[in-house]
């Protein structure tokens, strides 16, 4: 639910994308996370010319809520936000039950942020000029300003320790006693299978415990993670909530943390990788962070410890333990925020979910997509008439279940004949073969005779 089971694609590739003057529109249907979008923006710098408009649509207003964050923390100025603890905040919330004090108060001063903008066109355009709200339904619209009001709360009763441990039990039944023995088979026997073992089974098997996916040496968190709180319900002036309603079995280090083009980061010492998971996640966020925002490569140098001390990273010089310090949060003025780093080629619109089988019949959205991916758990809302919104020649992408370990060998296969099925059902064309056990993506065309396979 809070984020995505495949690795972040650039979609700059995948629409083949060359320099010419031309605005690209792209539908994300249940992607979770925003990686794409993040992937994409940082290679954006390559393309000057092009202006990107995404459209996203998403089961739980959660996610929604949680990629407004993400992207939030990536285009803060540099001038009030480090890029090194914009990483870490991000790291943390994406990933972690348990966060840091000063990710806590971060997490308020832009919940206060967020309520505006959710509530306030005119400050949403002043301060968070990227996003478009303007197609969800209202009701959606009030079930995010109950979400941004819930993180807003320092003093919430959440408690996500117990919250997780009751999902772990109630996944284990009588085999909770062994969770280890079993989370330890799934690494081994499931995980390492995949073009992931680059995760630590100390990494994945601390997560599956304890909810917490990335660590260091030198920092240690103490607050829960106010945004894993799901089915949020306002009832007067208090917000309740219904608990962690998340994945508990695959784990956040796929999104960024398994694919590198760096190919030292997968050095190895003693057939044992040198560096973990979360330093790749770290190393390619950092570049990806500086590039959104800066239009130009990273070209400083960015070293990792890894696992040479098994679990340690270096501590950097100018990264501020505790950026607020001295914040009060009751006595912060969301209208004194700094607007984010302007992006003039992008434009994020939500869209309602449940209008999603309607899009067609609006004349804006005919022939409309460049590129439409649909998340591995979104094939049965999918039909025919959502691919009049495509354009001609359109590249469509399909997640396969790859990664998902809870699926038996055999599930993963009959879900690869299930896209080919509803592919054929579409009128879409394969434009690579694709094995459901090897492949993260399915990869098609809208055919037309003028299109070229």
């Amino acid at each position: 639910m809070f984020w995505g089971y495949t690795p972040a694609l650039d979609l700059n590739k995948e629409l083949g994308i060359s320099s010419e003057n031309q605005t690209v529109n792209i539908l994300l249907l249940g992607t979770a996370d925003g990686r794409h979008v993040i992937k994409t923006l940082a290679e954006s710098y390559k393309y000057p010319n092009i202006k990107y408009n995404f459209y996203i649509a998403e089961t739980w207003m959660e996610q929604i809520a949680r990629q407004v964050l993400f992207l939030n923390i990536i285009l803060e100025p540099e001038t009030s936000l480090g890029l090194f603890e914009k990483v870490r905040i991000f790291m943390e919330l994406y990933g972690n039950t348990i966060i840091r004090p000063p990710v806590s108060r971060y997490l308020y001063k832009k919940s206060a942020e967020l309520v505006e903008a959710i509530t306030d066109s005119t400050y949403l355009t002043k301060i968070m000029p990227i996003f478009n709200f303007d197609q969800l339904k209202f009701k959606e619209r009030d079930y995010m300003e109950n979400v941004f009001k819930f993180w807003k709360r320092p003093d919430s009763q959440f408690d996500i320790k117990k919250a997780w441990d009751f999902r772990v039990r109630k996944y284990l039944g009588q085999r909770y006693d062994y969770r280890n023995g079993i989370f330890d088979w799934d690494y081994h026997m499931r995980l390492c299978e995949l073009d992931a073992k680059i995760i630590f089974s100390r990494e994945y098997i601390n997560w599956r415990e304890s909810g917490i996916a990335f660590t260091w040496l030198e920092t240690d968190g103490s607050k829960p993670n106010l945004t894993y709180g799901a089915g949020i319900l306002g009832n007067g002036l208090k917000l309740h909530h219904h608990g962690y309603l998340g994945d508990i079995v695959i784990g956040p280090h796929i999104a960024y943390g398994i694919e590198c083009d760096n190919e030292k980061m997968f050095e190895q010492s003693n057939r044992e990788y040198k560096k973990r998971s979360t330093d790749i996640t770290e190393y390619n966020l950092v570049h990806m962070f500086h590039q959104i925002c800066n239009q130009e490569p990273y070209t400083d140098q960015f070293n990792t410890l890894g696992t040479e001390q098994k679990c340690a990273y270096i501590v950097y010089p100018d990264l501020q333990i505790d950026l607020y310090n001295d914040f009060e949060p009751k006595k912060y003025d969301p209208n004194n925020a700094i607007p984010l780093v302007r992006l003039n080629n992008l434009t994020v619109t939500f869209l309602s979910k449940t209008n999603l089988s309607l899009l067609h019949q609006k004349e804006k959205f005919q022939n409309y997509f460049d590129l439409m991916v649909f998340a591995n758990d979104q094939l049965d809302n999918i039909n025919k008439d959502l691919f009049k919104i495509g354009k001609d020649c359109a590249k469509i992408l399909f997640e396969t279940r790859k990664f998902m370990i809870q699926f038996t060998r055999d599930d993963i296969r009959q879900y690869g004949e299930k896209i080919l099925e509803k592919s054929n059902d579409c009128g879409l064309v394969l434009l690579n073969e694709f094995d459901p056990a090897k492949d993260a993506y399915a990869r098609f065309q809208k055919q037309n005779s003028s299109c070229q396979l």
